[in-house]
């Protein structure tokens, strides 16, 4: 009676080796956290800083001093002493495919853990991150991206049919986000990273303070001290029967955030006004700093 090796060369006769891919699509993305020094929350909290909006801006345009700074304006992933990982999400959402060169997919399945265990497939947990062994009061800056795409795209040469019981995966648990970061296929590690394209979907940026202290909220745009003289009529529409007030100058601030017609700098005395925010600060446009030279308000909702 053959045993279980010769067994497996003779399938290994029978079967005409294949180049395959090994795919994981769907969701996931980047995930990063850092301590803070106290000194700089209180800093951010005393002025209701919008840290969303300081790591959103490579500019400064809060004008932070740079010893106040939890990271580079616009590099919030530098702040990752606690944690940065980034991948596919090992989630029932997402997908994991072995494709061949032709475009056949030969095996498929959804990356739920325990639907995988059921197929198989060995899951592993590498890793544990979180806040959970910080002291109390200690402060965090939180951040991540959400992304879609590809996240992994490998090729693997099969001399068997491929068996996802010789398929393993390994992630890393982040603050309860569990991230891929690692698969094997009948031992050996394969690597899929170059293979990764993805679009982002969402960005986040907080505060934690572990503990019970409550984190500040940011100022809204009801905290904007309200103006006067030309910089409050500038804001004043004609009556209030008009849709929109008079044009302004540059150098005549809104009184309130939000969004206005302008005219930018250089536009063609033919061009028609473009929609802009102002954020209290500066002029924006698809989250990009522009200069306008004229601005006026509207009585109306644009959005609507």
């Amino acid at each position: 009676m053959a045993n279980r090796k010769q067994e497996e060369l003779v399938e290994i006769v029978k079967f005409t080796p294949i180049k395959a891919q090994i795919l994981i699509q769907g969701y996931g993305g980047e995930t990063y956290a850092g301590k803070v020094e106290r000194k700089i929350y209180d800093y951010f909290a005393a002025r209701k800083l919008d840290i969303k909006e300081f790591a959103s801006s490579s500019d400064n345009e809060m004008e932070v001093p740079v010893d106040m700074m939890p990271f580079p304006p616009g590099s919030a992933y530098e702040c990752d002493n606690l944690w940065q990982v980034s991948g596919a999400e090992l989630s029932e959402h997402n997908r994991i495919s072995v494709v061949t060169e032709k475009g056949d997919t030969i095996w498929e399945h959804d990356l739920g853990q325990s639907n995988l265990e059921a197929s198989g497939v060995t899951v592993t947990e590498t890793a544990s991150s979180s806040t959970d062994h910080l002291e109390d009061g200690t402060v965090v800056h939180w951040g991540a991206e959400g992304e879609k795409g590809c996240f992994f795209d490998a090729e693997i040469m099969l001399r068997l049919p491929f068996d996802p019981n010789k398929l393993e995966i390994f992630f890393e648990n982040c603050d309860g986000w569990h991230i891929i970061q690692s698969v094997v296929y009948d031992g050996e590690e394969v690597d899929g990273g170059a293979g990764y394209s993805t679009r982002g979907t969402w960005s986040e940026n907080k505060w934690i303070i572990v503990g019970e202290e409550e984190v500040y909220e940011p100022s809204s745009f009801e905290d904007v001290p309200e103006l006067g003289g030309e910089e409050m009529q500038a804001q004043s529409l004609v009556d209030e029967s008009a849709d929109r007030s008079l044009w302004w100058g540059s150098d005549i601030r809104p009184e309130r955030r939000g969004v206005y017609e302008v005219y930018e700098e250089g536009s063609s005395v033919w061009a028609d006004p473009q929609m802009a925010e102002w954020t209290g600060r500066s002029w924006k446009r698809n989250g990009k700093k522009i200069v306008i030279k004229e601005w006026r308000g509207l009585n109306y909702d644009p959005a609507n």
